[in-house]
């Protein structure tokens, strides 16, 4: 990640040469500057001591020990692991220098996936990246919401959840799925279609950029719709959480999605028929939330607004 660092260490550093390189702190702002942009503001442009130079390199101390002190606060402060100049001194700890170069190099792979969630490094450092919350993915109406600390625990709780809990990765490959078979069954057929318009026209020609046309297309239909579908499904949950006729419990809610995903599955497999529209009015379905019937004929308003 320096280049400083490639021409100055041989491929494989010995301890020695490897401790020596980074003494000055040079090679560990630039590297870190690339990790965490504007870290270090100021990093002094000294020569790399060469593994080959004594350990009275031709510096000033002020000189010298300003990037390595400079560092080690960007560092600490962004809560990574860190070690102490003297480590890199003769006798000093090699050991957590590494740990250091180790978590920083765990953290720049978080943040280039990303970086939202929950991260960890050897059990000892803990980092949680909240998303922004404006825009908000369901309307305007969220705007105005922010974190407390209450919620940032609420949060982060709900992260380790969604990384770690085996449900949540099994919906997720079985999601992976049904979509890649709907993002197909849309390009193929819209491929067919094509294909079926300019059977004989020689003004059509068949090449790549049919192709790239039509999947350019499928991927911003795709891309629309689940924006759209995210949109209405989170105002359609925020309303039924609400409850217009007072607060749901946890197991009514959850009653209320079973019935939002029953019908839903119902009306993929095509089974419209107990679906249907009569007078503006739905049949309400069999198993009302227990609370009262208010609630399902709710859920069917607001399911509504989806439809």
């Amino acid at each position: 990640m320096d280049k400083g660092a490639s021409g100055t260490l041989p491929k494989e550093p010995s301890e020695e040469e490897f401790r020596l390189a980074l003494r000055n702190g040079l090679i560990l702002c630039n590297v870190l500057n690339k990790v965490n942009p504007g870290a270090v503001l100021k990093v002094v442009e000294n020569p790399i001591i060469a593994v080959q130079a004594t350990e009275g390199a031709a510096q000033s101390a002020i000189q010298y020990f300003e990037n390595m002190r400079n560092f080690l606060v960007a560092v600490k402060d962004m809560q990574l692991l860190t070690f102490e100049a003297s480590d890199l001194e003769k006798g000093g700890s090699s050991s957590k220098v590494v740990d250091c170069i180790l978590c920083l190099k765990g953290y720049y792979e978080w943040k280039q996936a990303g970086g939202i969630g929950v991260w960890r490094y050897g059990g000892t450092v803990k980092i949680t990246s909240f998303p922004n919350r404006s825009p908000s993915l369901v309307g305007s109406e969220s705007t105005d919401e922010s974190f407390d600390e209450s919620e940032s625990s609420q949060y982060e709780q709900l992260l380790e959840f969604l990384h770690l809990s085996n449900e949540v990765s099994l919906e997720e490959s079985k999601t992976a799925n049904a979509l890649a078979f709907l993002f197909d069954r849309f390009g193929l057929r819209l491929l067919q279609a094509y294909l079926r318009e300019s059977n004989g026209i020689e003004e059509f020609p068949l090449n790549a950029m049919i192709i790239d046309t039509l999947l350019g297309k499928v991927v911003k239909d795709f891309s629309a719709v689940l924006v759209s579908q995210g949109t209405q499904l989170g105002l359609f949950l925020k309303k039924i959480l609400k409850g217009e006729v007072g607060s749901l419990s946890k197991a009514e809610f959850m009653e209320a999605i079973s019935q939002y995903l029953g019908r839903k599955t119902s009306l993929v497999s095509g089974d419209h028929s107990k679906f249907c529209v009569c007078g503006e009015k739905r049949e309400v379905i069999q198993h009302s939330i227990s609370r009262s019937c208010d609630h399902a004929e709710l859920t069917d308003r607001h399911q509504k607004q989806l439809q």
